[in-house]
């Protein structure tokens, strides 16, 4: 849906029996210093969200949040900060990834079983994109954010040539 341009908050809900367990995969919103449900919702409408069954997932672009559309020229560069963690009790980390509507990034594996593993990146922007963080844990938990939106001489996140194909 992203590559068609589609704009998604990642969201995260229970189908109780066709899912594994009631409440088994959250949604969290980043709210800010001050939690209020009016600061929840509006977080959750801007798209500033992960959702997980297990480990914590932060992705910044220029310090800004997921859901953020961000102006850019072609040619410039965007600063990427993700981090992710988990305890072995919900489940090691095995990589984190960055993906983009042309595929992977960048991704970090994590041979020493570490509890947390970060990226920090400087990304060229050479067209309109989306762009999102993914963490994957060994016993198949994972984490996923919400996109964050780079629109380069007004052009669309979505690839006109691509989208053909995917309809």
């Amino acid at each position: 849906y992203l590559n068609l341009g589609f704009r998604m908050t990642a969201a995260a809900g229970s189908d109780f029996p066709w899912g594994s367990t009631i409440g088994e995969v959250r949604t969290f919103v980043y709210t800010g210093k001050e939690f209020t449900a009016d600061t929840w919702f509006n977080g959750l409408k801007a798209g500033h969200t992960f959702v997980t069954n297990g480990p914590t997932l932060f992705l910044e672009a220029d310090h800004q949040l997921p859901g953020t559309e961000i102006i850019k020229t072609k040619g410039s560069a965007t600063h990427l900060s993700v981090k992710a963690a988990s305890h072995p009790g919900i489940g090691n980390i095995t990589r984190v990834a960055i993906y983009n509507n042309d595929g992977l990034v960048i991704e970090r594996l994590n041979p020493a079983k570490r509890n947390s593993l970060t990226i920090n990146l400087s990304h060229k922007i050479n067209k309109s994109q989306w762009l999102t963080a993914v963490v994957y844990c060994d016993n198949g938990a994972v984490a996923h954010t919400s996109p964050i939106y780079f629109i380069v001489d007004s052009q669309p996140t979505w690839d006109k040539e691509k989208a053909p194909a995917i309809i």
